[in-house]
């Protein structure tokens, strides 16, 4: 089963008053190590971040679901927020990449459940619809700029209700035109994807089969497997993070959730791969976790896991222990994490007005 993030749209643009945003904590949750942020109402959920145009700005999916309004906003240098308007009101945004041009490509989906795609210019102050049918299509659930200068964006294929098969889109010109892309292996879709620096792709997927993992050495065109899971009935790889990478101890990250005989025995699960051992390594659950929705290692080697029930997790020893640190009056620990241009950690998350926001940061 596909479980999608809700993401949203705007119509106008605007600039809020140039004056500095107001914090709160949220000690009525019993935490003191986040503090909200009040330059995005608290009518906003927040979905996914992205690399900003200028060094200390960066750009923030956002929407309100009860009136399915999507929203990019920039966090610019100065503190403040600016709210930039979208050509569809549908779009909902999670997925940002920045090209070495400067220009973006954003990903989602919109509020029908089809996927979206958006071109962004330099200063991501203006949007455009990408030159594509999305109509049978599922959220864009990762984009990626290959060796070879093309860049990609996974899709499923909704075959019936629940049921896609994976394809990818491929644009040679920065988003202008794309041609579209049937992948043809045993899953659902690519889930999340990590390229290494000599350019390998590695991929995990979602399905309702045995889990499988690929990668790429030629920029998405052909695929190889990496030994199996354990057997699952359906699996989402939501996070693939690759640890010390060119070192001796490098090796490979998947977070996947999923249930291994009915549906009310979901787990999660953390597994790792090295080359010499030429297996997968599962790690201790994440506390008592039965979904994990977004997973992030940060610069200082700290991985961060968002849960339900309002959860937000942290491990220093590469997943072999974590330690709760975060406790939301709402349903979602974290959708998304972010560590901006001073290391400070950012969370992404569900909102309740009037008193509960979206954006959080660690501090």
């Amino acid at each position: 089963m596909q479980i999608q993030k809700l993401v949203a749209p705007i119509s106008n643009f605007f600039q809020r008053s140039k004056k500095k945003p107001a914090y709160a904590t949220i000690e009525r949750a019993g935490q003191s190590g986040f503090i909200y942020e009040t330059g995005i109402s608290s009518e906003y959920h927040v979905y996914g971040f992205g690399e900003g145009p200028t060094k200390d700005s960066f750009l923030i999916g956002a929407g309100n679901p009860a009136t399915a309004e999507g929203a990019i906003f920039i966090r610019q240098s100065t503190g403040d927020f600016r709210k930039v308007g979208l050509p569809d009101e549908t779009a909902f945004l999670s997925q940002f990449l920045k090209l070495p041009s400067g220009k973006y490509i954003a990903g989602g989906m919109s509020a029908i459940g089809r996927g979206a795609l958006l071109l962004g210019n330099e200063k991501a102050s203006h949007w455009e619809s990408a030159s594509i049918d999305l109509h049978p299509f599922s959220s864009i659930t990762a984009l990626g700029l290959m060796p070879d200068g093309s860049v990609v964006a996974f899709a499923g294929h909704m075959i019936t209700q629940g049921k896609t098969k994976p394809v990818l889109f491929r644009s040679k010109d920065e988003g202008i035109t794309w041609e579209k892309e049937d992948i043809k292996l045993p899953i659902g879709v690519i889930q999340s994807i990590r390229q290494s620096k000599q350019g390998s792709l590695y991929a995990g997927t979602s399905g309702d089969k045995d889990p499988m993992f690929y990668v790429s050495d030629d920029s998405a065109m052909t695929w190889r497997e990496l030994p199996a899971f354990p057997t699952y009935k359906t699996y989402k790889m939501i996070a693939t993070y690759l640890h010390a990478e060119g070192q001796k101890d490098e090796r490979l990250f998947v977070v996947l959730w999923g249930y291994k005989t009915d549906i009310a025995d979901r787990v999660v699960r953390i597994y790792s791969f090295t080359q010499e051992q030429n297996a997968w390594h599962e790690h201790p659950p994440v506390d008592e976790s039965h979904f994990v929705f977004a997973f992030f290692p940060a610069s200082d080697g700290t991985l961060y896991a968002g849960s339900e029930k309002g959860l937000i997790y942290q491990s220093t020893d590469l997943a072999n222990s974590w330690k709760k640190v975060g406790t939301f009056s709402t349903n979602i620990g974290a959708q998304a994490f972010f560590e901006d241009s001073n290391g400070v950690l950012w969370i992404g998350k569900d909102a309740i007005p009037p008193n509960e926001y979206g954006l959080w940061r660690k501090v």
